[in-house]
């Protein structure tokens, strides 16, 4: 595929709504702007988060 047959994609004509100082995914961008709640990721479990704080 070339890279004109990948932007021709209707998706790229989407809206950009989104203006925040962090950057976030195109999905959460274009759900934003359709005016939808972004559901974030949710946060670790415990464990994980402790195995990262003793490193």
């Amino acid at each position: 595929m070339t890279l004109e047959e990948a932007l021709s994609d209707p998706i790229y004509a989407h809206a950009d709504a989104y203006v925040r100082a962090n950057g976030v995914s195109w999905l959460h961008r274009w759900t934003r702007t359709d005016g939808r709640p972004i559901r974030w990721e949710p946060d670790p479990p415990q464990w994980i988060s402790d195995l990262n704080d003793a490193r």
